[in-house]
C-alpha cells in the first residue's frame, strides 16, 4: 500500500484502524520518550504495542472505561499525581497502572522497546545522511525492524505515531525515507503509517506506558544501579507472571543500543549514506 495519512483532529479511533490497517494484519502504536529536564543523562527511547485490529478496539474501550474521566492517561502525570491527576492518592495511582497495566497485557500480542544514550549515539551518526540522522529515527529503525520480525515475512503492519510533538519532523522525513527504500519496506512489513493526537487514538497512550517505565529502568537500573527493575514494568515484560527469572517473553524485543553493536551499527548506516542502493540490506543486517 505505502500510504501515509494525518489523521484530522476528533477522529474516530475505530475510523483510523478502519481506514489505514490492512483486512488482516497489525496496528503498531509507537511512542518516543526524551526529557533533558528530567532525565539529564540523555536518555531516549522508543516503544510500541502491536494489536490486530479486533484487539485495538477492545483495548480502546477498556482504556476509557479507565481513564475517560482524566482526559486519558499521560504517565508522567500519573506516577506523580499531577495536572489531571492531580489530588488523586497514591493508592489510587496505583490502581490506575496496575490496571492500565492488566488492559496491555491482554491486549496486545507483540512489544518492542529500543533505547539509547543520545550523548553517545549522536556523534557516531553520519548528520548528511537523511532520514538517519538522530536518535528518533535510528530508535523507530530497530523497533520496526524487530515488531517485522516479531509478526512474521507474511504479516502487514499499519503504523501509528503520535502527532503534534517534538519528534514528528523527524518521523516524517524518516519514513519518506522508509517509503523510497524497498527493502526497509519489506523489512518492517511496512502496510501505512499514520500520524494521530493520542486523545483521538487512545491505543497511542499504551504505548507511553511502556516507554515511561523502560525510560526509568534504563536510568535507575540499567545505568544507575539505584533500584530493582518496577514491579510495574516486569508485569508488562513477562504478561502479568511479575518474575523475570527463568522467563523469556518471545514477543517482546528489549533493545539498549550501547557500546560495539551501536558503533558497529552506526557504521552501517554510513556505509549506506556513501554506497549504492543496493547496499542498503548492510542496514537490515543489524
Amino acid at each position: 500500500m505505502g500510504a501515509a495519512m494525518i489523521a484530522r483532529p476528533g477522529a474516530s479511533a475505530d475510523d483510523l484502524l478502519d481506514a489505514a490497517m490492512p483486512a488482516k494484519g497489525w496496528a503498531v502504536m509507537l511512542n518516543a520518550y526524551f526529557d533533558e529536564s528530567e532525565r539529564p543523562n540523555g536518555i531516549f527511547v522508543v516503544a510500541g504495542w502491536a494489536y490486530n485490529k479486533r484487539e485495538a478496539k477492545k483495548c480502546r474501550r477498556e482504556w476509557n472505561l479507565l481513564f475517560k474521566k482524566y482526559g486519558g492517561c499521560h504517565m508522567t502525570d500519573l506516577a506523580s499525581r499531577q495536572k489531571q491527576f492531580k489530588g488523586i492518592s497514591e493508592k489510587e495511582s496505583t490502581r490506575l497502572i496496575q490496571r492500565a497495566i492488566s488492559i496491555i497485557n491482554n491486549c496486545a500480542s507483540y512489544g518492542v522497546v529500543v533505547s539509547c544514550d543520545i550523548h553517545e549515539l549522536e556523534p557516531l551518526l553520519p548528520k548528511w545522511i537523511d532520514g538517519f540522522n538522530g536518535a528518533y529515527p535510528v530508535c523507530c529503525h530497530m523497533a520496526m525492524t524487530s515488531l517485522g520480525d516479531l509478526v512474521g515475512e507474511t504479516e502487514e503492519i499499519a503504523y501509528f505515531f503520535e502527532s503534534g510533538h517534538r519528534h514528528q519532523k523527524q518521523a516524517h522525513r524518516f519514513m519518506s525515507r522508509v517509503l523510497d527504500v524497498p527493502e526497509l519496506k519489506s523489512s518492517y512489513r511496512y502496510f501505512s503509517h499514520t500520524f494521530a493526537d493520542k486523545k483521538d487514538l487512545q491505543q497511542l497512550q499504551t504505548a507511553n506506558v511502556l516507554v515511561w517505565e523502560w525510560a526509568k529502568y534504563h536510568d535507575e537500573t540499567y545505568i544507575g544501579q539505584k533500584r530493582k527493575m518496577r514491579k510495574s514494568l516486569v508485569s508488562l515484560l513477562t504478561k502479568g507472571s511479575m518474575t523475570l527469572e527463568g522467563y523469556e517473553n518471545n514477543n517482546i524485543k528489549k533493545i539498549v543500543l550501547t557500546g560495539e553493536p551501536l558503533r558497529e551499527f552506526c557504521a552501517k548506516v554510513t556505509a549506506i549514506g556513501l554506497l549504492p542502493d543496493e547496499y542498503v540490506d548492510l542496514l537490515l543486517s543489524s
